[in-house]
């Protein structure tokens, strides 16, 4: 599911009710069943690329 939060607070709403038992991951390799994947532009790569593999 892709979704584009437009405040801090509507990001950390929307964590606590679709992964409550999942962790925040920024490596898209290390994504498990129930984990949320952030993706944003970085240093060597921009990890939006990788968010339907996530």
């Amino acid at each position: 599911m892709l979704m584009h939060l437009k405040s801090p607070e509507a990001a950390a709403r929307w964590l606590l009710e679709w992964t409550p038992s999942g962790q925040l991951r920024t490596d898209s390799r290390a994504v498990g069943a129930g984990d949320a994947f952030i993706a944003w532009p970085g240093y060597a790569k921009d990890a939006r690329q990788f968010v339907a593999g996530a």
